[in-house]
């Protein structure tokens, strides 16, 4: 009777052990299902999976790359998480929101003529242009400006939301205003980078310019 129990006990412990198992390769399957990393193969819509090299239309998880001599174009409102725009490369947001959770990489244009486009994730960078007469937002959090960018902002204001610190390491120029929703909206110069406004510095909002060897021009 002893052993008839104790070989019940091991086989429910190694059923115990093999559900343990495939539920681990599950959660590891649907994880890497859920983010993958999309490239655009011509010009086109972002909702058409011709445009894509997975022949699928990219989620909010996903890390999108438009290449260089594409232009794609939104249709919807859209959630991205990394989103990298090579040279020569062009999203055109039309009349729809972009949200990026993850880092942004513009070497290309990023347009928004219509619509604003908001950025959650971590760090900006790049040497191309943010064209479009719409606003771009930083969130709140901390956000890093890479250093080697040399990004300009040719139309549209740039805002910083409420307790949302910007730290520069690089060459940001701004055409127009950058704004500070309250006090606690913040940019920082960091050492040897570069901030140029066109118009309105700040009128709201908190500038730290003190690091050896930064430039501010407004």
């Amino acid at each position: 009777m002893k052993k008839m129990f104790k070989k019940y006990n091991l086989a429910k412990f190694k059923n115990y052990i093999s559900l343990i198992f495939l539920f681990f390769c599950f959660c590891l399957y649907s994880f890497n299902l859920s983010a993958i990393n999309i490239t655009s193969v011509q010009s086109g819509r972002w909702n058409q999976t011709s445009t894509w090299d997975c022949g699928c239309v990219p989620s909010a998880t996903d890390d999108v790359t438009i290449a260089s001599g594409h232009t794609v174009d939104l249709r919807n409102n859209t959630t991205v998480n990394k989103l990298t725009i090579q040279s020569g490369g062009m999203l055109n947001c039309g009349n729809n929101t972009l949200t990026i959770n993850g880092n942004l990489v513009i070497n290309g244009e990023l347009n928004n003529n219509r619509k604003n486009i908001f950025f959650n994730g971590d760090t900006l960078s790049g040497t191309g242009i943010k064209s479009g007469r719409r606003r771009f937002f930083f969130s709140t959090g901390t956000h890093y400006i890479a250093q080697g960018t040399n990004l300009t902002f040719s139309a549209g204001n740039v805002h910083l939301l409420t307790s949302c610190t910007v730290n520069n390491y690089g060459s940001i120029t701004i055409v127009r205003d950058l704004r500070g929703a309250d006090a606690t909206s913040t940019w920082t110069n960091q050492a040897n980078s570069t901030l140029k406004i066109g118009r309105n510095m700040l009128i709201t909002g908190t500038l730290n310019a003190s690091a050896t060897g930064n430039t501010v021009e407004y």
